[in-house]
């Protein structure tokens, strides 16, 4: 499913928080089986299912990369998200793994050899338990992280909207994608 296939389904099956305020669309996710993430779609190339055995396994990497995939003919790093981001890995004998793939500007003062870099953007496959759909609402609805969240989680956070009874995480793609913890040990 590329991007494309993601908006054109938003308007049918997304929940619109905010009214009648300017939304924004966001891809939500769970990261586990308590914790609902998004990424604003303008950081969101596509989501694809990947069968396990075409991830190339790679030696010496940091325990969250889980390996190499291709793409439309792109190799790219995928990384367990929720291995990154909770220090809880997925289980290990799935047999596919929903990919959420994202695109980051390069920075430009440090070079990051786990991105590759194609046309001004650099992509980073993000394995992620499962990919729930849509959600539009005005990003001043953003608020901080409250207390309730780890210091481990808001390097990567934008901030976290509150809905009636649950929070959702606002994962900042950019911080992700240059963690310290994606660097080979």
């Amino acid at each position: 499913m590329n991007i494309s296939a993601l908006t054109l389904g938003f308007d049918q099956s997304q929940e619109t928080l905010g009214g009648a305020y300017p939304t924004e669309p966001y891809l939500r996710f769970q990261l586990d089986e308590k914790i609902t993430a998004v990424f604003s779609m303008e950081q969101v190339q596509e989501v694809v299912v990947v069968p396990a055995d075409q991830m190339t396994i790679m030696p010496n990497m940091p325990d969250c990369m889980l390996g190499l995939m291709t793409r439309r003919n792109r190799v790219m790093w995928a990384v367990d998200l929720a291995q990154l981001l909770l220090s809880q890995p997925l289980p290990v004998n799935l047999r596919q793994y929903k990919v959420i793939i994202i695109r980051v500007k390069p920075a430009s003062k440090q070079q990051n050899m786990l991105l590759e870099s194609f046309q001004s953007q650099a992509l980073l496959g993000l394995i992620v338990q499962e990919v729930t759909g849509g959600i539009r609402f005005p990003p001043d609805l953003i608020q901080s992280p409250q207390g309730s969240i780890s210091s481990s989680l808001t390097p990567y956070l934008q901030g976290c909207l509150l809905q009636s009874n649950s929070m959702l995480l606002v994962l900042d793609a950019q911080a992700i994608a240059y963690s310290s913890k994606l660097q080979s040990n």
